[in-house]
């Protein structure tokens, strides 16, 4: 703590002895050692205080944190972190417009394809046979 070598701490006690005299010298040893013993436990009575206040500190990063987690759209985070420039994004979007059907319905003014027959509608009654033509009756 104080690198304090063997000759040093002989020439502290020599010049205690003289200073405060043999009588008064294991008192004053006493007195300083219930000294030192105090100011160790303020020390690590502080240290404890800080300790906590640093743990409370944290405690309170970690709740804002998982506050600030409960509204983020972890979606978009993790689609940022995959593809920050969003190059995949628009070449799926474009592979996807490039194979979905058209979705409008025919419109009622335009014309069925070529191809296909046209329905009938209710309107309209079934084609008579033309007339001379022979009509399906059971024969008697």
């Amino acid at each position: 703590m104080f690198d304090i070598g063997g000759w040093e701490l002989a020439l502290i006690v020599v010049v205690a002895v003289f200073v405060i005299g043999p009588k008064e010298l294991p008192a004053t040893l006493r007195t300083f050692g219930r000294v030192m013993a105090r100011v160790r436990s303020l020390t690590t009575s502080f240290r404890m205080h800080v300790d906590e206040m640093i743990r409370e500190a944290e405690l309170d990063d970690l709740r804002k944190a998982a506050e600030a987690a409960r509204h983020r759209d972890f979606g978009r985070i993790v689609e940022d972190a995959v593809d920050p420039d969003h190059v995949m994004r628009e070449s799926l979007n474009e592979a996807a417009d490039a194979t979905r059907l058209d979705p409008k319905p025919l419109d009622a003014d335009a014309e069925p394809p070529a191809d296909t027959p046209p329905e009938p509608s209710a309107e309209t009654p079934p084609e008579a046979p033309p007339a001379g033509a022979p009509e399906d009756k059971p024969k008697p």
